[in-house]
C-alpha cells in the first residue's frame, strides 16, 4: 500500500474533513486523478481556512503538470 493510501484511509478514519480534503488533493496527485482536483480544492476552499488552503492550492500547482 501506497503512503498515500494509508494517509487517505487513516483521514477517512479521523472524519476530519481537512485531513480528508488533504489527503484526497495528495492522492489525486500522485495517482494521476488530476481531473478531479478542482472539487477536491472546492471541498477544502468550504472550510474557510485560508492559509491552508494557498498552501495547498500552490501544492497542485507545483505537482499537477
Amino acid at each position: 500500500m501506497l503512503f498515500s493510501e494509508k494517509a487517505l484511509a487513516c483521514s477517512f478514519q479521523s472524519k476530519r474533513i481537512d485531513y480528508i480534503s488533504i489527503s484526497l488533493i495528495r492522492y489525486g496527485l500522485l495517482s494521476d486523478q488530476k481531473g478531479k482536483l478542482d472539487d477536491r480544492l472546492k471541498l477544502l476552499k468550504l472550510l474557510n481556512d485560508e492559509p491552508l488552503y494557498k498552501v495547498i492550492k500552490e501544492e497542485i500547482d507545483t505537482f499537477a503538470l
